[in-house]
């Protein structure tokens, strides 16, 4: 810290268990001396305690290998005591949890979540479309099927995991224009997490992804809706980690980041090393 020059600005994270958030404020110890903090820092306080970083398990692999992708937005849902979603992405466009939104240990597979009632639950992004090519990925966790159930909702546009009017299917709705169909009928299924993903090209239209697998495609484009997460027809559900990129991942890449999300068997791990793979897969899901 420089306390030659108080009016420069430091962000500090703080793992040690031992401080009190809000209450304790840091300063200087001098050998056996006691604590200085007036005139120093200013009385800083600690406002919230998180746990460092894992290194090992899913989240740590999930965290590295996006990390390494450069994602555009990434919001991992974990953040404990306040009413931002941090926005651990080159954008940095933080959001706000609005309508009782809000992440909870209990909630995420890979740490905190946050959960969605089907009604209006949102977090509010309010970045413009994104066009162009563009990738959506979610950690996500179907509760109930809702008559229309929002994922990214924009002013002229959605992306749903319940397509309106009650089919239960996944898809996306260009507001004004189409509610339009995956090709199959693809679903997530309900109480399981899953690795979902949209990835939408404009010469293209938009392709569908469960568990690394490309399982439908859609000649349809629309630009990507980011105005909030969920919306005015919130879908129902868990939600751990919402990723957006401002290109078209490979369907490799795609498969690469659902796999970073499992832990392989000690017997897949032999066959891993045998075969020389990198990836494992999840079951194969009917759709």
């Amino acid at each position: 810290l420089d306390a030659n020059n108080p009016i420069t600005r430091f962000f500090v994270r703080y793992t040690n268990t031992g401080y009190t958030p809000g209450a304790d404020t840091i300063g200087v110890t001098r050998g056996t001396g006691a604590d200085v903090n007036t005139g120093l820092y200013d009385d800083i306080s600690v406002s919230t305690i998180t746990s460092a970083a894992p290194t090992s398990g899913p989240q740590s692999n999930w965290r590295a290998v996006i990390g390494n992708a450069n994602p555009r937005h990434w919001y991992q849902l974990n953040e404990m005591n306040t009413a931002i979603a941090i926005d651990h992405g080159s954008a940095q466009q933080h959001a706000v949890y609005l309508n009782g939104t809000g992440p909870s240990t209990a909630v995420g597979l890979l740490d905190g979540g946050t959960a969605f009632d089907g009604v209006d639950d949102h977090i509010n992004i309010g970045a413009p479309n994104l066009g162009g090519d563009w990738t959506a990925e979610f950690v996500i966790n179907k509760s109930a099927t809702e008559p229309s159930g929002d994922l990214l909702r924009g002013p002229n546009g959605a992306l749903r995991l319940d397509q309106w009017f009650n089919t239960g299917q996944i898809g996306f709705t260009e507001f004004g224009v189409a509610d339009n169909l995956f090709p199959g009928a693809p679903m997530a299924p309900l109480g399981e997490w899953i690795h979902l993903a949209y990835v939408g090209s404009p010469g293209t239209g938009i392709d569908l992804y469960i568990d690394g697998e490309l399982v439908a495609s859609s000649g349809t484009y629309i630009p990507l809706p980011l105005t909030t997460i969920g919306g005015s027809e919130a879908f129902n559900g868990l939600l751990d980690e919402v990723v957006v990129f401002d290109r078209a991942l490979s369907g490799q890449e795609i498969a690469t980041h659902a796999a970073a999300l499992v832990v392989p068997e000690p017997a897949t791990l032999s066959l891993l090393g045998l075969a020389g793979l990198a990836v494992t897969r999840r079951r194969r899901r009917a759709i």
